[in-house]
C-alpha cells in the first residue's frame, strides 16, 4: 500500500510538471520559443501521458489493496476484541483462575502482534477515514488493556513464587478487574458493533445466491 501511495504522489507531480511545461510552450506563457516548439511539446505531452498511464492503475491497485487490508485487519481485531471480552467476563464472574486467564491472554497477545503487523502496512491518502479512526482507537485501547493485564500476570507469577501473599494478589486482582470492566468493556463491545457494520458495508453490492 505504501509503495502505491508513493507511486501515485510521484506520478501526480510528473503529470502536473509536464502538463505545465507543455502549456507554457503552447500558449507562450512566461517565455516564447519558436525553435522546435512542437518537438518539445510532444516530449512533454508524452511524459504527461506516460505518467497518467502509470497513475491510473496505481490508484486502482491502491484502492483494491486497501479494501483487502480492511477485511484482514477487521477480522483480526474482531477476534482480538472477542478474546479480550472473554477475559473480562471471567473477571466479572470473580474468576481468579490464573491458568484460564493466562491461556486466553496468550491468544490475545498473539493476535495483538498480528494486528500491529497488519497495521504497520497502513498509510492513509489525504483523508483519515472513519474506518482508520476506528482501527487506531482499537489499537490504542487494546494496548492500554494489555498493559494492565501484563501487570496482573506479573502479580500472578509473584504469587506463584511466594513473593506476595494471596490477600495482596486478590486486592490487585480486584483493583485491575474494576478498572478493566469500567474502562474497556463497553468500548470493546462498541468497537465490535462498528466492525460488524463496516464488514456489512463491504458486502452491500454483493448479490448472494444459492447454487447448490
Amino acid at each position: 500500500m505504501k509503495i502505491y501511495k508513493k507511486t501515485i504522489i510521484s506520478m501526480i507531480l510528473v503529470c502536473i510538471i509536464f502538463l505545465f511545461l507543455a502549456s507554457i510552450l503552447e500558449f507562450n506563457l512566461f517565455i516564447k520559443i519558436n525553435f522546435h516548439k512542437e518537438y518539445y511539446e510532444n516530449i512533454f505531452l508524452g511524459a504527461f501521458t506516460s505518467g497518467l498511464l502509470v497513475l491510473i492503475p496505481s490508484i486502482v491497485s491502491y484502492r483494491n489493496e486497501k479494501k483487502q487490508y480492511y477485511l484482514n485487519v477487521f477480522s483480526i481485531s474482531n477476534k482480538l476484541l472477542y478474546d479480550a471480552l472473554e477475559i473480562i467476563r471471567y473477571m466479572e464472574n470473580y474468576s481468579q483462575d490464573k491458568e484460564l486467564i493466562c491461556n486466553t491472554f496468550g491468544a490475545v497477545s498473539i493476535q495483538y502482534d498480528e494486528f500491529i503487523s497488519q497495521y504497520s502496512q497502513f498509510t492513509y491518502f489525504f483523508h483519515f477515514s472513519d474506518k482508520d479512526k476506528l482501527l487506531e482507537s482499537i489499537i490504542n485501547e487494546i494496548t492500554r488493556y494489555i498493559l494492565i493485564q501484563e501487570e496482573l500476570l506479573k502479580d500472578a507469577k509473584m504469587l506463584k513464587n511466594n513473593e506476595i501473599n494471596l490477600e495482596t494478589y486478590t486486592d490487585c486482582f480486584n483493583t485491575a478487574k474494576k478498572e478493566i470492566i469500567d474502562t474497556f468493556k463497553n468500548k470493546f463491545i462498541s468497537y465490535q458493533n462498528l466492525i460488524k457494520k463496516d464488514i456489512k458495508h463491504f458486502m452491500k453490492d454483493k448479490k448472494l445466491k444459492t447454487y447448490i
